[in-house]
């Protein structure tokens, strides 16, 4: 699940995590907030060879994501708030803002 934390004026610091990856050199996660571009949010591998990204987005809304490695592979969330179809024959992760 995403983690959260409000950072006063309508705005939250998400950091999304994703577990180790064998043979992934590079991990970003993708989503609405960066128009999908795999580029634009590049994950850090920690020690242990998971990966994480944090980022900053506005309160009060959903946010659909995905995370995407250096082969071009789709990755589901393993743990998101929520889940939701694509219209491209799977789902998107969705981190919910909304209450924050």
């Amino acid at each position: 699940m995403p983690e959260k934390v409000p950072l006063g004026g309508g705005k939250v610091r998400v950091t999304f995590r994703f577990p180790a990856t064998p043979g992934t050199r590079r991990l970003s996660v993708c989503g609405e907030f960066n128009g999908w571009e795999p580029a634009a949010c590049p994950m850090t591998r920690a020690g242990d060879g998971s990966w994480s990204a944090a980022v900053t987005l506005d309160a009060g809304r959903i946010y659909a994501y995905r995370f995407c490695d250096d082969h071009g592979t789709w990755h589901d969330d393993p743990a998101p708030d929520a889940v939701a179809p694509n219209g491209l024959g799977g789902v998107n992760a969705l981190a919910d803002l909304r209450s924050l």
